[in-house]
């Protein structure tokens, strides 16, 4: 009830707010430049089909934004489609012939390899420099993300920051009021993580769940690459580099501490399970993104603050900073110039501050232009919700172009493989981190190779 309650409070609020009811310089293979397209005949308006993965608060307030522009537009009509998983979308995707493509494709962030290789979409740099498009209202590691032979390829929308979200109560109690100066590196949480169960606060002090994707963020705050061509920047890659530069016996050697480390929780390998857990009590931080806040919100129900503190280092030495996550919308080229100029419309619509705003306070994602960062509409909310999310915003600010992270086309293989190995390295006390990193890069080469030699 409370949740549901939370989601119509969240969901007249966007309303209200949208003002309606219900680089770095590289060589990577370009994505293929529009086609002379020939604009097509219609009584009406031009259909711009969207395909998405967003489901349940974040899919209601994407719903609500395509509302208030049909109810606005008549010369667009933007239709979307829910595809399922980010996995699944980008399957069907790949399976889909040109032809029967969406104009708009939101997909994870790191599924920005495979489509600027993939020759099917459209930078916007395109309809940026047609239009005199002003882009410097981004955030500056959105522009740094998404910007391939200086020119920016697509909108990245749901800007999230890796972090942890905390019971701020429990934290207090165990005197840490500043947690994201307090907890800069993964020992000082192993620390606070013991303090907490040993002051039995609450029965675990932190939890992560690394999948396949943790090494990538811990990764840029290492300043360590993942692969090599530039980590994907400057070509398609052709290996795994994390043998060489000493990120893998590091990484592996990480999550078994990690495991053994007093007041961890690790029995869960879905993050919703966090959720509850974090909602009852039992556990005082979680390692995740910033767009689970929301839902950690609506878990406590009023019964504690919510928190957020960055992504720590392995060490204060570490010179890396914190990459952006969360998902991009990429204009697909269907040479229907049409089509085409109703995706830009709908990029420009997503781009409006009250769009922007809408959308970052309805989902949890951080804003992706600083006008609404600096908003007092903004931080009025999150100083309800939770005021601390700034601390990340902050992180990702100071990263440089140097920690946006890889380009790969195989990502979800790399995910696939990476998690083998942290699961390895979890339940067999006797497979060592440089076994691990051994079978990831002997196996994860395997990938590169069959990909490269097909595409």
């Amino acid at each position: 009830m409370k949740k549901n309650l939370y989601l119509l409070i969240i969901l007249v609020m966007l309303f209200s707010v949208a003002g309606c009811a219900p680089q770095t310089q590289t060589t990577v293979a370009p994505t293929q430049k529009p086609a002379a397209a020939s604009p097509v005949a219609s009584s009406g308006p031009v259909k711009i089909v969207m395909w998405h993965s967003m489901s349940g608060t974040m899919g209601d307030t994407l719903t609500a934004l395509a509302a208030k522009y049909n109810s606005t537009n008549t010369k667009y009509q933007i239709e979307l489609q829910f595809q399922g998983a980010y996995a699944d979308a980008l399957t069907k995707f790949k399976s889909t012939a040109k032809a029967d493509l969406p104009d708009l494709f939101m997909c994870e962030a790191e599924t920005s390899g495979y489509m600027v290789n993939s020759g099917v979409a459209v930078p916007i740099q395109k309809y940026i420099d047609r239009d005199k498009f002003d882009i410097s209202v981004l955030e500056p590691d959105l522009r740094n993300y998404y910007t391939v032979n200086g020119q920016l390829m697509n909108l990245g929308f749901g800007r999230t920051i890796v972090g942890f979200i905390y019971n701020v109560d429990i934290l207090t109690k165990a005197g840490y009021t500043d947690p994201a100066a307090q907890l800069k590196t993964w020992d000082d949480v192993m620390a606070a993580s013991k303090k907490i169960v040993d002051n039995k606060l609450a029965k675990y002090g932190a939890a992560i769940n690394p999948g396949g994707w943790g090494v990538e963020f811990f990764a840029t705050m290492a300043n360590k690459q993942l692969v090599d061509q530039s980590n994907g920047r400057s070509g398609k890659p052709t290996k795994s580099v994390i043998d060489t530069n000493g990120l893998g016996v590091q990484w592996f050697s990480f999550l078994r501490k990690w495991k053994n480390s007093p007041g961890i929780l690790t029995e869960f390998t879905a993050g919703k399970d966090y959720f509850s857990a974090m909602g009852a009590g039992d556990l005082a931080m979680f390692q995740t993104t910033s767009s689970n806040i929301g839902t950690v919100y609506a878990a406590a129900g009023g019964k504690f603050k919510v928190g957020f503190f960055p992504l720590p280092a392995s060490s204060l030495e570490d010179k890396g900073g914190l990459t952006v996550g969360g998902n991009s919308t990429w204009m697909i080229n269907s040479n229907n110039e049409a089509k085409m100029e109703g995706a830009w419309d709908w990029i420009k619509f997503a781009l409006k501050k009250d769009s922007v705003l809408a959308w970052a306070i309805g989902t949890g994602y951080a804003p992706i232009t600083t006008e609404v960062v600096e908003s007092k509409e903004y931080k009025d909310k999150m100083n309800e919700i939770c005021p601390t999310i700034f601390t990340g915003i902050e992180a990702l600010r100071k990263a440089g172009p140097q920690n946006v992270g890889a380009y790969m086309p195989i990502f979800n293989k790399h995910r696939s493989v990476m998690w083998e190995q942290v699961q390895k390295i979890w339940n067999d006390p006797n497979y060592t981190p440089q076994q691990a990193t051994d079978d990831f890069v002997k196996t994860i080469k395997t990938e590169f190779d069959l990909y490269n030699a097909t595409n």
